[in-house]
């Protein structure tokens, strides 16, 4: 499957649970969080390294850099209306 593709299911999913980033410190605990977890499977030796994991949260990790883009960049202004709804 596509990276692209994954990503997209991933933020879809995200979204579809009412996941809004609500501010940049929130946007940069949450990816902190997420780079943490993927450093965890990175830093094991090469042969125990689980890529479906890797796969996983390099796809949490990019859903949540533009959910990060749109919410508190307002970078797709598709969204404005509805992060705003939310922040208030």
């Amino acid at each position: 499957m596509k990276a692209a593709i994954l990503v997209e299911k991933e933020l879809k999913k995200k979204r579809n649970k009412n996941k809004f980033v609500s501010s940049a410190h929130e946007g940069y605990a949450l990816l902190l969080e997420e780079m943490d977890e993927l450093w965890e499977e990175v830093r094991k030796k090469r042969k125990l390294h689980n890529k479906n994991n890797m796969i996983e949260e390099a796809s949490q990790i990019a859903a949540l850099a533009i959910m990060f883009m749109q919410d508190v960049c307002d970078v797709d202004s598709r969204r404005k209306d509805v992060v705003r709804r939310n922040r208030q």
